[in-house]
């Protein structure tokens, strides 16, 4: 799932020399996202050294920095569509995005690229690329966070459109998740997801106060997903047990420890899942899957609460995303 460049992504090479190659959704979102990636790159070096911002928010904007540059390799770099130079009268492409110049701009830009990267994840027809862009999403939502913590700010509102949320719901009718090929491959999925939900369990009756009550409803939020996947076709394949990591579990570190392993697990299965639910025979890069934003968003929702919970307790963005981009 790592370092997915735009040019691999199956763009065109049949188009005219001086025509812009024709970019689906998800390298449409890929395109938009490492632009604005470079903007957060070059503003929060530049915020990074500024003494007018206190310590903790300059190292918040500093980490923010290094993130970003990390991510932007990830995609490959920003994309040019004319490296050469562009040819006469061809459309130039997209231009850069402007880099922001105060704490509040870099909030609005990292919001909004989230919420782009979260659109375009949802509507690629391209498993690597859905599954790249939800981590991109997830990734900036948290370094948002991170920023408007260390400076007392609330997060804004995203300003770029998007799509209507939609939701699993167990108790309602529900069509087949993926084709069958793919069902067959969700029962791995669907026991990583299971096992997390046992182990957030076990670790909740090592806990007290809101550790333990996170633990709870990170457990029953684990297991709407695996009923869901089940109402989606997915054989039933959960146990009534499972055996754990490590023996014992005596103190609450020890507790968190496996709450770590469950989350980082169960956002590894979310993103098998976000790659598997691909778009219907019927769709094409001109006329996309309508239906297959409104399937996966329920699992992205997921993945940005994995990310959301190991972060919580104490684990580093390098950490989480390690699978992604090293």
């Amino acid at each position: 799932m790592a370092g997915v460049a735009l040019t691999g992504c199956g763009l065109r090479i049949d188009t005219p020399p001086d025509a812009l190659p024709e970019l689906d959704a998800g390298q449409a979102g890929i395109s938009a996202v490492s632009r604005a990636e470079a903007a957060v790159n070059a503003g929060s070096e530049k915020m990074a050294d500024d003494a007018s911002l206190t310590p903790g928010v300059r190292a918040a904007i500093g980490t923010v920095r290094d993130l970003s540059a990390t991510r932007l390799a990830a995609l490959g770099g920003v994309w040019q569509p004319w490296p050469q130079g562009t040819p006469e009268g061809a459309d130039p492409g997209p231009q850069p995005s402007p880099a922001p110049g105060s704490v509040e701009d870099l909030l609005q830009l990292l919001v909004d690229s989230a919420a782009t990267s979260c659109q375009a994840g949802a509507r690629a027809p391209h498993a690597n690329d859905a599954q790249l862009l939800t981590a991109l999403c997830a990734a900036q939502q948290l370094d948002a966070s991170h920023v408007a913590g260390a400076a007392g700010s609330k997060l804004p509102e995203p300003k770029v459109p998007v799509d209507e949320p939609a939701g699993t719901n167990p108790e309602g009718p529900t069509e087949p998740l993926a084709d069958r090929k793919n069902l067959q491959k969700l029962k791995e999925a669907q026991t990583a997801l299971d096992f997390a939900r046992f182990r957030m369990d076990v670790a909740a009756a090592h806990l007290s106060g809101n550790d333990r009550q996170w633990a709870l409803q990170r457990a029953d939020s684990l297991a709407w997903d695996v009923q869901s996947l089940v109402d989606g076709g997915v054989e039933d394949v959960r146990a009534g047990q499972y055996a754990l990591d490590f023996p014992q579990i005596k103190t609450a570190p020890d507790a968190i420890r496996l709450i770590n392993q469950a989350d980082a697990d169960a956002f590894a299965a979310h993103l098998e899942i976000i790659g598997m639910i691909s778009p219907t025979g019927a769709a094409s890069q001109k006329s996309p899957d309508p239906t297959l934003s409104a399937r996966r968003q329920p699992w992205i929702s997921a993945a940005k609460g994995d990310v959301a919970s190991q972060n919580r307790f104490g684990v580093p963005p390098s950490q989480i995303f390690v699978q992604l981009w090293p």
